[in-house]
């Protein structure tokens, strides 16, 4: 008899016994009772049999062993038993396929791709490389082995899908280049390396569905090859699934190195939401010598996607082009040190309360998160942070000294005159960098951990200069860590990461420090379209709801709200300290007369005369409408689209219609309202 035919009647079989077996689930109660244990355990070791022989006459295995221990760690050039036990696991797992002919037991640059896609299915960092991470994972995955049920009734369970879209008209509110991804390294055959990522950020309107995206590849140092005498493939990943894939000889010469690729359906991203596009390469097999260290770039163009209501939009991108470049197997696999940004909540822009006469300590500036890919462990020895003030001149008047957190636990403090890292010839200026030293830190391959550098404010008198107002904010980058002098970072060797081994950047927004102030969050922030019968008398309003938080003492909000300015921009001006609460209107196209608009500000908060009152530490709601009508100017609002952009917040600690400060931090970027739009 041929396998073939073998093989199908094996199949068969298999099906009729588990047909049997499923019969079980819809027979009476009296049938169920009447099955004896030993039919259930012959019917079970029939089942097994079965598997197992179709196993065999397709050459894989039903499941990996469960008895198999895993006892050290495997990577590039490991042999044994373990190794065939890791390969036979990847295959059940539908990510190896080992080619024919070749036996199993080495680990190679085919078991490393294949581990990768496994760790990055389950969670964990897709290093390729196999150590304690990944050995408790398969550990714990393989302490429950799933049987054939041996209770009847149960009822399968249907997949759901999330592929409907929700809402009406969507946009995207706004995109940037993911920082984790910067001038990466595409191995000789290494496959799916991710080498340029775009943030997108969609409005609260509606769901949306990216359908396309146009990516340009240019030659950049060193780069005389065609693209496809480089790479063998490129890949689309939409929130870390593959939704396109083709060759990379797609990329010619004959259309510049660019293509519009068309996605999966599924690529969603909900609205209020923020998914990652990314673009993957592969490296070919036998790269030619003189073309390994060659750079190229990769820019995104253009997004196409589709929203709730049906439209198909384009959206021209206009974020900078990231480069990398191809390299030889052995010099993509060296180890990274990969620096994000960390906590949103210390990093954007937000007040920091500080006292009239005490130091105010350990206060958060700056968050990163820094990754260790590769194969090797890390030992970071110091590291240095850069630090800008502004209404001071030099950074030592508003603090006196930094600690640096890793993981929550103190391993390092800078004193502001020993630490001190002269970039531009002045002992203290308003920016300079500080060195974090004699860390002696080890961090793992594999891991990712959080570092969070805090200063020490001074009072608003005595010590120091600062004054209410002032800002600071920090970073770390990529370039500051690669200035001889300024860290030491060495590999398992000993040796100082190379500089294209150091990537990625962190940064956080000016923070104003106040004495006395507000902090404030948003709620809400909608659209409510009104059509009313006859033209030119259709409306919008636009509905910003917000807290207020008053610190040091009781705050006072002037009762006003104004109109400040309206345009195609997303940011718009600040209103001065007698406007009161100030906006900024952002519309599609056109223009609107001011006699279209109005406005009503009201609040929780108990109104004064002129303003409302918010007594220390209590939290009042604010509520701006926003009403855009068009019968002032019909020809200019037709069809148009609004929203609502807070531009600032008067305060003071008096009861007047004109405030002592204006509060501008962060509005522009996070308190804004869907767009509304006037149909005629």
């Amino acid at each position: 008899m041929s396998s073939k035919i073998k093989f199908a009647s094996l199949f068969v079989a298999l099906a009729i016994v588990l047909a049997l077996v499923g019969g079980v689930s819809t027979a009476s109660a009296q049938t169920v009772a009447a099955t004896s244990a030993t039919d259930i355990s012959a019917l079970q070791a029939l089942i097994a049999s079965l598997q197992a022989q179709i196993a065999a006459l397709t050459g894989g295995a039903t499941a990996p062993a469960a008895a198999t221990s895993f006892t050290r760690d495997l990577t590039i050039g490991s042999r044994g038993d373990d190794v065939s036990a890791l390969q036979t696991l990847l295959e059940s797992k539908g990510v190896l396929m080992m080619p024919a002919g070749v036996a199993k037991g080495y680990f190679g640059a085919l078991t490393k791709s294949a581990l990768a896609k496994y760790q990055a299915s389950v969670g964990l960092p897709a290093t390729g490389y196999f150590g304690p991470l990944t050995r408790g994972q398969i550990a714990s995955s393989m302490a429950t082995v799933p049987t054939v049920p041996t209770v009847p009734g149960t009822t399968p369970t249907t997949p759901t899908t999330s592929g409907t879209l929700q809402g009406g008209a969507g946009s995207i509110e706004d995109t940037a280049l993911v920082s984790g991804l910067n001038n990466e390294e595409v191995g000789e055959d290494e496959e799916d390396v991710e080498v340029a990522g775009l943030e997108v950020e969609v409005d609260d309107g509606s769901d949306i569905e990216i359908t396309a995206v146009r990516i340009v590849f240019d030659e950049g140092t060193g780069a005389t090859s065609d693209f496809d005498d480089y790479a063998s493939e490129v890949s689309i990943l939409v929130d870390g699934k593959e939704f396109a894939r083709l060759d990379a000889d797609e990329f010619n010469d004959d259309n510049d190195w660019s293509k519009t690729i068309s996605l999966n359906n599924g690529a969603i991203i909900r609205a209020g939401g923020t998914g990652e596009i990314v673009v993957a390469v592969s490296g070919i097999s036998n790269m030619d010598s003189d073309d390994q260290g060659d750079e190229w770039d990769v820019d995104f163009t253009t997004v196409r996607f589709r929203d709730a209501s049906g439209a198909s939009i384009s959206e021209t991108i206009t974020e900078d082009v990231r480069a990398f470049s191809f390299e030889a197997f052995a010099t993509a696999a060296d180890t990274e040190f990969k620096i994000t940004n960390g906590d949103d909540a210390i990093n954007d822009a937000h007040t920091i309360a500080v006292d009239s006469s005490d130091d105010t300590d350990d206060e958060p500036i700056l968050s990163y998160e820094v990754e260790i890919e590769g194969s090797a462990d890390v030992t970071v020895d110091s590291l240095p942070v850069g630090v800008v003030v502004t209404g001071a001149s030099n950074v030592d008047d508003l603090i006196s000294g930094l600690t640096l957190l890793m993981d929550g636990k103190k391993v390092g403090s800078a004193n502001l005159t020993d630490a001190l890292v002269d970039t531009d010839g002045v002992d203290v200026g308003a920016y300079e960098a500080f060195l974090f030293d004699d860390l002696d830190l080890t961090l793992e391959a594999g891991e990712t951990y959080e570092f969070t550098v805090t200063a020490d404010l001074y009072p608003t008198s005595g010590s120091g200069d600062l004054d209410e107002g002032d800002t600071i904010a920090a970073s770390t980058t990529d370039a500051l860590l690669e200035v001889s002098g300024y860290s030491d970072i060495e590999d398992e060797t000993g040796e100082d990461l190379a500089a294209a081994d150091i990537t990625g950047s962190a940064s956080s927004d000016a923070s104003a420090v106040y004495e006395n102030a507000i902090q404030v969050a948003l709620v809400t922030g909608t659209h409510a379209d009104f059509e009313v019968d006859g033209d030119d008398n259709d409306y919008t309003q636009l509905t910003l709801k917000f807290d207020i938080t008053a610190f040091g003492e009781d705050i006072y909000i002037p009762n006003v709200a104004t109109d400040v300015s309206s345009s195609t921009s997303a940011t718009g001006g600040v209103p001065t300290t007698a406007q009161g609460v100030g906006y900024h209107i952002q519309l599609t196209s056109g223009g609107i007369a001011s006699t279209s608009v109005a406005e009503t500000l009201t609040s929780t908060a108990e109104e004064e005369t002129n303003s409302f009152l918010i007594e220390e530490g209590d939290t009042e709601t604010f509520t701006l409408v926003v009403t855009i009508s068009n019968a002032a100017a019909p020809a200019n609002a037709d069809a148009d689209q609004f929203r609502a952009v807070l531009t600032g917040i008067g305060f003071g600690d008096s009861d007047s219609a004109t405030a002592d400060s204006v509060f501008t931090s962060d509005l522009t970027n996070v308190f804004k309202t869907t767009y509304g739009r006037i149909a005629n």
